[in-house]
């Protein structure tokens, strides 16, 4: 992961590109969730991303377990105030 995120600060810094670390979360998918990867922090142009346990991307929430039950939720009640 911290290889990757050195090859996008390359590529913005070649192309005069600016990543928003902001708005970047970090969302460790793993089979154990209480493992200790937890406390690992990435940094993207000097700045730490945040650890979340699920975060929206392209209207899916992905979640940390795998689990698609907020990503349901939210769908269900979408769904219910438009009825």
């Amino acid at each position: 992961m911290r290889r990757t995120l050195l090859t996008c600060e390359g590529y913005a810094a070649e192309f005069c590109i600016l990543f928003n670390a902001s708005k970047s979360k970090c969302v460790m998918c793993m089979s154990h969730p209480q493992s200790k990867l937890y406390d690992v922090k990435f940094t993207l142009i000097g700045n730490v991303l945040e650890s979340v346990k699920s975060w929206p991307h392209l209207g899916h929430i992905i979640a940390c377990g795998g689990d698609d039950g907020d990503d349901i939720d939210r769908c269900r009640y979408k769904l219910i105030s438009q009825i």
